[in-house]
């Protein structure tokens, strides 16, 4: 039965994302709570479909990039609901977002497995990710899917020599959130400095058609906000009563993009690089932020359950680092104190560290290292067949 089950999920990706989806909905749908962050991206986005596109950035907020307001402008125009009902409509977007992104990555990573372990390892890190509940409105912020998803394909496309892509994908993350700009550090994924180069024209270029126009059309207040630190966060045991500004987010965000930047040049050669660099980015930013709120593990969760189906399709057993890393994050729930999130971080570098300094333990492992001197050229393929160079 399992055998059936497997191989069907295996063949029919997209039916396994429309339950999950429908499942994920309702456990997670909870009409008497609002979904905060999607009513208050909702307003900007629907004035700039009715013309109004000066007002999008005015709210301080909005803490969200105009692809994100525009996106959820429009799927609320489309999709015309009463208040009550906002929330169920962006727990399904967001469920559907989530599902069908961490299906697409565990098929890309496993795609050396046969179709039957394949499947399972799918039918696997959904069935958690229901369970613990990953898959969820996110208070209906969809970037926090996103943007872990958009880093991972910019560091396959920039070990492949594809700079111009890579850096598509950058600049569209930091459109759809400023946050996104904590993927900079990925350039240097490639030891080939003009692939580089051009990954950082092409996300410059494409980042800045998304914020130019309405910075040009219309007042900016998206960095006006002041968050009040809470006691256990980084600032609040550091100081008392403390407001943090934007100026404590732009240290923040450097801190964020140089250890993304190490990562990016320790995994260089590793095709675990995709999943990893999300992973310290990500950890990175939850140890120094002043607030915390649950949907912020959610890259966390997403990226260790697909590096756990990774390792185990190549029966590699540094899977346990990558299992153990996504467990922690599933039991920072309670409080987003920094001594809650430091054993994240902690278990994510000793994951980067094993990855880099420990041999592959088989044939299948040897042959997806990128050898030294062709990173950025080097295309691994499934196993018995053959490497190409571009």
């Amino acid at each position: 039965m399992f055998r059936a089950v497997a191989k069907a999920a295996d063949r029919w990706p997209w039916l396994v994302v429309l339950l999950t989806t429908v499942t994920a909905a309702l456990l997670n749908s909870d009409l008497a709570m609002g979904a905060t962050d999607w009513n208050i991206f909702a307003g900007p986005g629907r004035g700039f479909w009715i013309g109004d596109a000066g007002a999008l950035l005015s709210d301080p907020v909005v803490q969200a990039g105009p692809l994100t307001l525009i996106g959820v402008g429009l799927i609320d125009i489309l999709i015309q609901v009463d208040e009550p009902w906002h929330n169920a409509l962006s727990v399904i977007v967001c469920c559907t977002l989530s599902c069908a992104g961490l299906i697409i990555l565990v098929r890309v990573v496993t795609r050396g497995a046969g179709a039957l372990q394949r499947g399972a390892l799918v039918i696997g890190a959904v069935g958690l990710a229901v369970t613990w509940t990953f898959l969820r409105g996110n208070n209906g912020h969809p970037t926090h899917v996103l943007l872990p998803i958009l880093w991972f394909l910019a560091a396959r496309a920039l070990q492949r020599g594809m700079g111009g892509r890579a850096g598509c994908y950058l600049g569209i993350a930091l459109g759809l959130d400023t946050w996104g700009i904590f993927g900079a550090g990925l350039v240097l994924a490639s030891d080939r400095p003009r692939t580089g180069l051009r990954a950082c024209a092409a996300g410059v270029g494409v980042a800045a058609l998304c914020w130019v126009p309405f910075a040009l059309s219309g007042p900016v207040r998206s960095f006006d906000l002041a968050w009040a630190a809470s006691p256990g966060s980084l600032p609040g045991l550091l100081f008392e009563d403390v407001t943090v500004p934007w100026s404590y987010r732009l240290w923040q965000g450097l801190l964020c993009v140089i250890v993304g930047a190490l990562a990016a040049i320790w995994l260089r050669r590793s095709p675990d690089l995709c999943w990893v660099f999300p992973l310290v980015v990500v950890g990175a930013r939850l140890v120094t932020d002043p607030i915390f709120f649950a949907y912020y593990r959610t890259p966390l969760q997403l990226m260790a359950l697909v590096g756990t189906c990774a390792l185990i399709s190549r029966r590699d057993k540094r899977w346990i680092w990558a299992a153990l890393t996504c467990y922690l994050a599933a039991l920072t729930i309670p409080a987003g104190l920094f001594i809650s999130q430091a054993p994240v971080m902690i278990c994510i570098v000793v994951l980067a560290w094993v990855l880099r300094s420990q041999p592959p333990h088989g044939p299948a492992q040897a042959a997806d290292t990128i050898p030294p001197g062709v990173a950025g050229t080097y295309r691994p393929v499934a196993p018995g067949g053959l490497s190409s160079l571009r």
